[in-house]
């Protein structure tokens, strides 16, 4: 009587649900919260066939060592599996939420239209991904694993797949990723085909932190273009921004005046300290150019994405990219370096935040112009444009050039340049009227010595 019962029990099943594969589990020892899980996550999904092996006494159940054997194997077609947790309902505006509740406010996307064998041996659960889809990306393989479901931690996912590099930033930009890895996608327009891989710890266990890490990979012909987040909030705004740069450039705002690179090799790494990569390299109006992200003081408040790019430009590329009556001035071609940072404390926001800097020696850059202005292409001579784009603030840049220091601001009349040279100071005013516009200058000093003596 105190022997325990032995079973052995082989049996072959098919057709039914997904869901319905609760009938064949030993949910009566398993942890509730996999149980919940499995409920929850299973989503739809057509059980094709399964198989059941039940061998040992039962009171050695689930055999842990090896005095019997449990494995139950279920073959999935278009199935859905949403792994991630539950949200947490959140009432603000991702505005007003810290980087923490931004996340809660996001969701993963879930696994999609997949075919795949799902194995229960033991207190273990392994899937075997055929194929899937995450948002449009095709899957080509994957695996899932639930160590111990008496006793569960995390269940560990990994897929791989290919598909357009939008997708890959739609996964960077619209999950709980982006509070690490920053705005990228509110900056970057990406087009081409790319390589998704993505791992994930999914906690299964209260205080656990959702663990991830991947790499998107570029694709042959792959290209992106920098662009700047919308500032306007309505069509009104939007009109006066054009006219804004249009006054700012000598010319109209054109897609082809933000910095597109072309030719994309390399790729972006991710996991929970941020985003990196060291060693991309593009074309930019067809001159090699070379990009660097990464994260800056991770889980910091004041954490950041920064962007660098670096190539080399002519004037009569610059002056295509950005027309002005400025470039009759300029002769030769200089190598340049652009850095972008996003504070990843706004990465939810659709306005984030984008501090940039320009930055070059303009070394084989000739400059035709009365002193301190004038220099020789051999010349070199630092050259810095920094500012900030902000929704709803006036465009302003700081300009340093040598000796010479400047500034450009929008003002509600029109724009005001301050200019702050060994020779020179004071500002120069374009007053926009009804009517006409004004030109006025106003001087705080002015030496004519050094433009006589040039």
């Amino acid at each position: 009587p105190d022997q325990s019962p032995y079973v052995d029990l082989h049996s072959r099943f098919a057709g039914g649900t997904a869901e319905s594969m609760e009938a064949y589990l030993p949910v009566a020892v398993m942890d509730p919260k996999v149980v919940d899980w499995l409920k929850r996550a299973t989503v739809a999904g057509q059980l094709e066939w399964g198989t059941l092996q039940l061998t040992g006494p039962l009171a050695r159940f689930p055999f842990d060592h090896n005095e019997g054997r449990f494995r139950l194997e279920l073959q999935i077609r278009e199935g859905i599996l949403d792994y991630a947790p539950q949200r947490q309902h959140q009432a603000q505006q991702p505005e007003m939420l810290d980087a923490e509740n931004q996340a809660n406010q996001l969701r993963w996307p879930r696994l999609e239209e997949i075919d795949a064998a799902l194995v229960f041996s033991g207190r273990s659960l392994d899937i075997e991904l055929a194929t899937g889809r995450i948002l449009n990306t095709e899957l080509t393989s994957g695996q899932g694993r639930i160590a111990n479901l008496w006793k569960p931690e995390v269940m560990e996912i990994l897929t791989v797949g290919q598909g357009p590099l939008d997708d890959g930033l739609r996964v960077l930009g619209e999950t709980p990723l982006s509070v690490q890895v920053g705005a990228i996608p509110r900056i970057l327009s990406a087009q081409g085909q790319g390589r998704l891989e993505l791992g994930m710890a999914v906690p299964l266990k209260k205080d656990l932190i959702f663990g991830f890490s991947g790499q998107l990979d570029f694709q042959e012909g792959a290209s992106v273009r920098i662009q700047q987040p919308g500032f306007g909030v309505s069509a009104s705004d939007r009109e006066d921004d054009f006219a804004n740069a249009r006054i700012a450039t000598g010319g109209d705002p054109a897609p082809d005046q933000q910095l597109v690179l072309t030719d994309l090799q390399g790729g972006l790494s991710f996991d929970n300290s941020g985003l990196s990569a060291e060693d991309l390299s593009a074309r930019s109006q067809d001159a090699p150019a070379q990009i660097r992200i990464q994260t800056l003081d991770p889980g910091a408040p004041k954490s950041r994405t920064q962007i660098t790019a670096q190539s080399r430009s002519s004037v009569e590329q610059l002056a295509a990219r950005l027309p002005s009556p400025v470039w009759s001035s300029l002769s030769g071609s200089t190598d340049w370096q652009l850095q972008l940072g996003i504070r990843n404390a706004q990465a939810a926001r659709s306005q984030p935040t984008v501090d940039w800097t320009l930055r070059s020696d303009l070394r084989g850059l000739a400059v035709s112009a009365p002193a301190p202005l004038a220099k020789s292409g051999n010349e070199p001579r630092d050259f810095q444009l920094t500012g900030r784009l902000e929704p709803q603030a006036p465009f302003a840049v700081d300009i340093d050039y040598g000796p010479m220091q400047g500034a450009l601001i929008q003002a509600p009349d029109g724009w005001s340049l301050a200019i702050n040279a060994p020779s020179q100071k004071g500002r120069l005013r374009w007053i926009q009227g009804q009517t006409r516009d004004q030109l006025v200058l106003e001087l705080d000093r002015f030496d004519l010595k050094p433009a006589l003596e040039a």
